[in-house]
């Protein structure tokens, strides 16, 4: 029966070719809008997934109260990290520092002369934030690699970059800034772009100590470039840890001041979408932004509907001969209701497969206004997939089920002697 329909709603689409490209342009051009707004939210949803325990990593904040408000920050006194760690050894498991710098990298040739100059960040981790947050090594491992004072761990990538092959990277040394040598201790698999931490250099914080030592101990300096991450200890509440945060913060911050300064926290999944707090990789997209997104997606989607409808009901009219003969010749309702769903779902096909065309031309300039790394491929999000098979089902639905119950409806009396109107309907 459906094989029956389908030769049917293709015949019938075919002979009305005008209307048939009118309605799969419109569509598509909404399925098109609707997929682009789907890449982008699932693209930006996806920002810092998929570490081993999300659930219990924290960023350690700073905030301040003063006459004029309250201001806040994600970056830590240099002192607090290790403050942290041992004022809460019963809540926390790991505490780690890390710190964003940038600078001049070198390596030189054979001949001591500089082979590769570029300009990158560069930052300073302490070996326990990758026991925190579970990047994928190559080469090295997080206990070691950066436990001595010059040691640096490269991505795959800037390892490629620096020295041709990530594979003879290890041991290998690079200059930064004209101030002292690095020794390449440790690879890892390239940072996905969806991550709040862009780590491509990453420097022992020893030497950051070595050479800033006197800072370590100055708690009246706070640089958003220093942050602190914590995980909790298993079966610890971030209630408790909240609950002693005040006391941890008037002991250790300047009390003779003129406005009041105090340590909070923030959860690793709220870390992208909060704009009040900035990230090391300058990306923030607040969820409401989001859903607005989404509502605008829905409308242009509906928009297309609606218009699709409009057209179908007004093609009713010149369709009512061919209703009232099938009615005549022992058609049912539901028959004809679903024989109009057929030639509905054919459209939306059709304009999903224009719409995905659509999609493939729009998403450069998508990528180059927003500068994100947003991907269309289904075969590494296959929730994209899902998405645009629920968007014909939907569409098919939403577009094709009122033009179906008023065509189907026609009177065949009415409908053979064609005096069936736009207005006056005839429905039976």
């Amino acid at each position: 029966m459906f094989k029956l329909n389908l030769k049917i709603a293709w015949r019938n689409l075919w002979k009305n070719k005008g209307y048939t490209f009118i309605n799969i342009l419109g569509l598509s051009i909404g399925m098109a809008s609707c997929i682009l707004i789907f890449i982008f939210i699932r693209y930006q949803m996806s920002f810092d997934e998929g570490f081993k325990n999300e659930d219990r990593i924290y960023r350690l904040t700073t905030n301040w109260t003063t006459s004029d408000g309250f201001e806040e920050s994600q970056g830590v006194p240099q002192p607090a990290p290790a403050a942290l760690r041992n004022d809460f050894k019963n809540q926390i498991e790991k505490v780690a520092a890390i710190r964003q710098d940038g600078g001049i990298i070198k390596v030189k040739d054979a001949a001591g002369k500089d082979r590769i100059k570029s300009l990158e960040d560069v930052f300073y981790a302490e070996p326990e934030f990758f026991q925190i947050m579970n990047f994928e090594w190559l080469q090295g491992n997080p206990l070691q690699s950066l436990s001595q004072p010059n040691t640096v761990v490269l991505s795959k990538d800037m390892a490629t970059k620096l020295f041709g092959n990530w594979n003879i990277a290890l041991g290998k040394t690079i200059n930064f800034q004209n101030r002292e040598d690095f020794t390449v201790t440790g690879i890892l698999q390239d940072i996905p772009e969806h991550t709040s931490f862009p780590l491509n250099i990453i420097v022992s914080y020893q030497t950051f100590r070595n050479y800033n030592g006197p800072n370590f101990k100055e708690w009246g300096s706070t640089s958003s470039n220093d942050e602190c991450y914590f995980m909790l200890k298993k079966g610890v509440s971030i209630e408790e840890v909240a609950s002693i945060l005040p006391k941890f913060s008037e002991k250790y911050f300047h009390k003779d001041l003129a406005f009041k300064e105090q340590n909070g926290f923030q959860a690793l999944s709220d870390i992208h979408y909060n704009e009040n707090l900035g990230n090391f990789a300058n990306k923030t997209m607040p969820k409401k932004e989001l859903y607005g997104l989404a509502i605008i997606g829905a409308f242009l989607l509906l928009t297309a509907c609606i218009n699709f409808i409009n057209l179908a009901t007004a093609q009713a009219v010149s369709r009512s001969k061919e209703v009232g003969v099938r009615k005549v010749m022992g058609s049912l309702r539901k028959q004809l209701i679903v024989q109009f769903l057929t030639e509905t779902l054919i459209i939306s096909v059709f304009a999903l497969l224009f719409a995905c065309v659509l999609t493939e031309v729009a998403l450069p300039g998508m990528k180059s206004l927003f500068h994100d790394d947003i991907s269309f491929s289904i075969i590494s999000n296959p929730s994209i997939l899902v998405f645009m098979v629920g968007l014909v089902l939907v569409v098919s639905f939403l577009a094709g089920f009122y033009p179906a119950m008023v065509m189907s409806g026609f009177s065949p009396a009415l409908a053979i002697k064609n005096k069936i109107t736009a207005n006056a309907g005839g429905l039976s």
